[in-house]
């Protein structure tokens, strides 16, 4: 009994298997073709599909199959296709559009792709191209099976009848009985029903109108995007069926189109006529079991370059050169005017049969040649062949009479060339280097709309950009050799003393570049300095400096100091310095950056304690925190001019070089000293000659239990800073600051942050920036 359980266990697990590898089969199998494309659907004979539409107005059935042998050979009976099953996710890649040889060829030598003319007006949706049953019947309008036709009647007689011709062409009235209508228009309808109804009512009204069209069938056949039977509406005409049907397939001419009746080609219609020109000479109306066939393409040539509509058009025979330039718009105004670019494939030459070959032999096989054409009558009648590629050559950039003038100057443009031009004649005066932006940041501080509203503005620094009068320079490319050359001249004597030395003779194509101080670091004594002067003078504002001005003079200037001045605490703010200042604190901060996170990693391996790394990592997040604030700080550019307590007299100040755009500050004589720090409450105290710092610290509480034992620090008024001990002994002069320290232990990185950041809001380094004052961190 086990060994038949066993035995068909094992047959079950056979077939389990078996069927799972069947599932996994059906899942990766590739898809058939029929599936991918559509399933075509043969309708019956009564023209009924599986799926009969019941509303008469029949749509249009595009079938989607790419391949002719999918569909039934029975040309009578209509095909429809079933829309395909798409993967979703696979829909999502978007597939590259086919491109024919030639239209590589053509983006091989252009390194562009040129687009096919005509090519994009099939891409919309048919619905776009559909004659809906809401148009204008027009009067032309053959009546036919399956019409329909609204007849009122009013006066003697009221009547509404709606009337559809059966397929013998006739509609059948109440009274009157059957009316032949096949083949009569719509405008001929009216009459003709009237004289009918004439026979029988008299004295009346009669208004004719047409319903529901009928739906025709037609075929697309040669070379179509979507060959095949549609079912159109009877107001279709031959443009308007293109279009819905998706029009000719790459390889399909769209210059000549036919349509055949019957078995005769009744009419072509060249689509470039319609498109270029909107001419509809050509597009008749369609009937019943018309063809519309699409021949294949005879051949196609390109244009690019200098012509208004750059792209890939389809030959015709005897098309010519000019033909081509006109379908293409012509061209433009950049062209060179003189040259065409030709390039065009030579077919091989193969000798006739011979005894020595019998079968024939190459010559030369097929290659690609360039003529160079004119534009001129002979070349416009060139005969143009399948593959040819014309380029319009365009028009070089390059300006052969020019002079160019750029930079500090009032006009950066072109000038025309002249013989004898110098520099001179291009910069007659100093005026003519005065640039536009200077006048238009001039005329945007005064706006006569806002001036009631808006505050005022004082800003008197000079936003002149200062003329380089030593040095200019010519660009000049020597045309022998094709380099470039540099003639560095004086713009001054130039300008101002034309001297022929310097005032040089210019060629075509020279470019004159005039530069401003700020270009390059030149001498200071060459510059223009202005310095701002405020606080306790007799004429604070801004000054000019001259050649050796040092401090003391340019504060006599500014008419000397007043009676409540504090020359002590005279603070001088150099741009140049603060950016000194910042670079040293930028290169303190990453060194104390990483000291701080090498201690903290360090501690993190090392703990022995199991809270110790919550710890580590709060006192982590600290540091961010504390380095956060010091980046936030900046420098003010102060200079520590060394003075003296008992200094009461300008002439007692350091005889400073000044730099433009310095800032001297002279402040009113102070009456406090601030004590900071790790005090018990941090004041500020009247100041009494004799006391000491340690009366202060005790007039602020004493120090903390926090405090560290080292001496505190005197921050003095002219921004120096001292430490306090036995040895050093300062008197405490107004405006002093008393700053006492925090201890700095080895675990408490998160006390020893949060006491510094009040440092970091009081005298704006902190702790670090006090560190690099006295000489490194």
């Amino acid at each position: 009994m086990k060994i038949s359980i066993s035995k068909y266990f094992l047959i079950w697990l056979a077939f389990a298997i078996h069927f799972h590898n069947i599932c996994m089969a059906q899942d990766f199998k590739i898809t058939p073709i029929p599936d991918a494309y559509g399933v075509p659907k043969q309708t019956n004979s009564a023209g009924a599909t599986e799926g009969a539409m019941d509303s008469p107005r029949q749509k249009i059935d595009r079938p989607n199959s790419l391949y002719p042998s999918l569909r039934l050979n029975n040309v009578s009976s209509r095909v429809t296709v079933e829309p395909a099953t798409v993967n979703k996710q696979a829909s999502k890649i978007p597939l590259p559009k086919e491109m024919s040889d030639f239209e590589v060829m053509v983006q091989q030598s252009l390194g562009v792709v040129l687009p096919v003319f005509g090519r994009e007006l099939f891409d919309a949706p048919a619905s776009t191209f559909n004659t809906g049953d809401q148009v204008n019947v027009p009067s032309d309008f053959v009546i036919g099976p399956g019409d329909e036709l609204i007849i009122r009647a009013w006066g003697s007689i009221e009547l509404e009848y709606a009337v559809t011709v059966d397929r013998q062409g006739s509609i059948f009235i109440p009274k009157l009985g059957s009316l032949q209508l096949a083949g009569v228009t719509y405008k001929e309808a009216t009459p003709v029903i009237h004289q009918a109804l004439s026979k029988i009512y008299k004295g009346f009204e009669l208004n004719v109108t047409m319903g529901t069209l009928r739906s025709i069938r037609i075929y697309v056949t040669g070379y179509a995007r979507s060959p095949g039977t549609y079912q159109i509406n009877s107001l279709n005409s031959l443009i308007s069926a293109l279009f819905m049907t998706g029009g000719p397939s790459s390889t399909g001419d769209i210059r000549r189109i036919e349509l055949r009746r019957h078995g005769v080609v009744t009419g072509t219609i060249d689509l470039y006529d319609f498109l270029i020109h909107g001419n509809r000479q050509g597009d008749l109306r369609l009937q019943n079991e018309d063809v519309i066939h699409i021949p294949s393409l005879t051949g196609q040539v390109a244009i690019a370059g200098s012509v208004r509509n750059s792209a890939i058009f389809q030959v015709k025979a005897g098309m010519t050169l000019g033909d081509l330039l006109q379908i293409s718009g012509g061209i433009t105004s950049t062209a060179d005017g003189l040259k065409l670019s030709l390039e065009r494939v030579k077919p091989a030459v193969v000798h006739p049969a011979s005894a020595e070959a019998p079968t024939g032999q190459s010559q030369s096989k097929s290659n690609r040649i360039i003529e160079e054409l004119t534009i001129s009558p002979q070349s416009m009648a060139t005969v143009l062949r399948d593959g040819d590629l014309v380029i319009v050559v365009p028009l070089s950039p390059q300006f052969t009479n020019a002079v160019t003038l750029k930079g500090q100057v009032a006009l950066p443009l072109r000038f025309a060339w002249r013989s004898g031009l110098r520099i001179s004649d291009m910069l007659p005066t100093p005026a003519a280097l005065i640039s536009p932006d200077y006048w238009i940041q001039r005329n945007s501080e005064t706006k006569m709309v806002s001036f009631l509203t808006d505050s005022a503005k004082t800003q008197g620094s000079p936003a002149f950009p200062e003329i380089n009068w030593e040095y200019a320079v010519i660009e000049r490319i020597v045309s022998e050799s094709l380099r470039m050359t540099l003639i560095p001249f004086e713009l001054g004597k130039a300008i101002l003393e034309r001297d022929p030395k310097h005032d040089l003779l210019l060629q075509p194509g020279d470019v004159i570049t005039v530069f401003s101080r700020k270009d390059f670091r030149g001498p200071l004594e060459n510059t223009t300095r202005f310095v701002k002067i405020e606080g306790e003078v007799r004429r604070p504002g801004l000054y000019p400096v001259g050649l050796g001005v040092s401090l003391p003079q340019i504060i006599e200037q500014a008419g000397g100091v007043t009676d409540l001045s504090y020359l002590f605490g005279t603070q001088l703010f150099r741009e140049s310095l603060k950016q000194q200042q910042q670079k040293r604190i930028d290169e303190a901060i990453e060194g104390l950056e990483r000291d701080i996170t090498r201690n903290i990693v360090d501690r993190s391996r090392n703990s022995l304690v199991a809270e110790e790394p919550n710890a580590v990592s709060k006192e982590a997040d600290a540091v961010k925190s504390f380095l956060s604030v010091l980046r936030q700080k900046k420098p003010d550019g102060r200079m520590l001019l060394e003075l003296n307590v008992s200094t009461v007299k300008t002439s007692q100040l350091p005889a400073v070089r000044l730099e433009n755009n310095d800032v001297i500050f002279i402040p009113t004589i102070p009456e406090t000293v601030e004590v900071v720090g790790a005090v018990s409450a941090q004041r500020s105290f009247l100041w009494k000659d004799g006391r000491t710092a340690e009366d202060y610290i005790q007039m602020a509480g004493g120090r903390k239990k926090s405090a560290s034992s080292s001496p505190p620090m005197l921050i003095r008024a002219d921004g120096s800073m001292l430490i306090l001990s036995f040895v050093n002994r300062v008197n405490v002069v107004p405006g002093d600051t008393i700053w006492v320290e925090e201890k700095a232990e080895q675990v408490g990185w998160l006390r020893l942050f949060k006491d510094w950041s009040q440092i970091i809001y009081q005298f704006g380094f902190g702790a670090a920036g006090f560190k690099i004052l006295q000489g490194g961190l």
